[in-house]
């Protein structure tokens, strides 16, 4: 993409080659990047209705890229570009209410329907928020197995195939780890060991400590079709959570170094990890 490409049909008026612009003056392609320009051409798209364009310009107005810095502005762009069909300024605003972002103060009683629309609409990251409320009963929500397992079982399946984007992937990860503990618990759900199985391994892929961490925990129990007992793999399992700082695993991998339990008997890298759970306040460790 080139700025070139849209100049022409931009000067003339047309919204999406106004838009296209503004992204390459955004991002510099084809020309110096200037987020003033981009702002300018995102402005001129926007006031002939121009979506995505609406979204780009409340960033602006969000982060001062090229505007002067107004929360006000943003918020009424994103509601404008939310009314559109935009799913991002829905997400957006639905966070603000939220989090008491966005010159916000948080709002449970107006983010809930927004997150519920964009859930609805297919947002990733709402049917994870939703899914955690009505399984956590948090934000005002009654708690609701059925429902929390019918938006995380759709957030989990959307982000199966794995996002490269790091609060997505942690985002669908949580999802998958929730699902899975639903399996594992029978809460909501039939008790299925190898369907929780199935879901730690997912979130596990995501590098979620939480699911490194049961996944030892299956091995030491052996739970599941096909997976047998085994120490060594449990202990692979709580050293790859240790490492990302999980302070039960940390806990239980200093166990077997104390004991020598399918390792060699080491007491100093017992108490390494001891102290690194302590640290974190695990009590168990605390009491060694």
């Amino acid at each position: 993409m080139d700025a070139s490409w849209f100049l022409e049909g931009a000067l003339k008026g047309n919204d999406k080659a106004q838009y296209h612009l503004g992204i390459c003056y955004a991002e510099g392609l084809g020309v110096e990047k200037s987020y003033k320009r981009a702002a300018g051409w995102f402005s001129k798209s926007a006031r002939q209705g121009h979506v995505k364009a609406t979204y780009e310009l409340a960033l602006c107005y969000r982060y001062g890229d090229g505007v002067s810095k107004s929360y006000t502005k943003c918020r009424r762009l994103l509601q404008s570009a939310s009314r559109k069909g935009s799913l991002p300024a829905l997400e957006d605003l639905a966070v603000a209410h939220l989090k008491g972002k966005l010159g916000l103060e948080p709002n449970a009683s107006a983010a809930v329907p927004l997150l519920i629309k964009a859930a609805d609409r297919g947002s990733k990251r709402a049917m994870t928020w939703v899914g955690l409320m009505y399984a956590e009963g948090r934000y005002g929500m009654l708690q609701d197995d059925e429902k929390a397992e019918w938006y995380l079982l759709r957030s989990a399946r959307e982000y199966k195939e794995g996002s490269q984007v790091g609060k997505e992937i942690r985002a669908g990860a949580r999802a998958l780890f929730k699902l899975a503990q639903r399996f594992a618990e029978g809460r909501g759900v039939k008790q299925n060991y190898e369907k929780a199985i199935d879901w730690y391994s997912r979130a596990s892929i995501k590098g979620y400590s939480p699911a490194f961490y049961e996944l030892g925990m299956c091995y030491i129990k052996g739970l599941g079709h096909g997976l047998d007992q085994s120490d060594s793999a449990a202990v692979e399992w709580y050293a790859r959570a240790s490492e990302e700082g999980h302070a039960k695993a940390q806990f239980k991998l200093g166990l077997f170094y104390l004991k020598g339990r399918s390792m060699p008997k080491d007491e100093f890298m017992a108490t390494e990890w001891f102290m690194e759970a302590a640290e974190q306040g695990d009590p168990d460790a605390q009491v060694k």
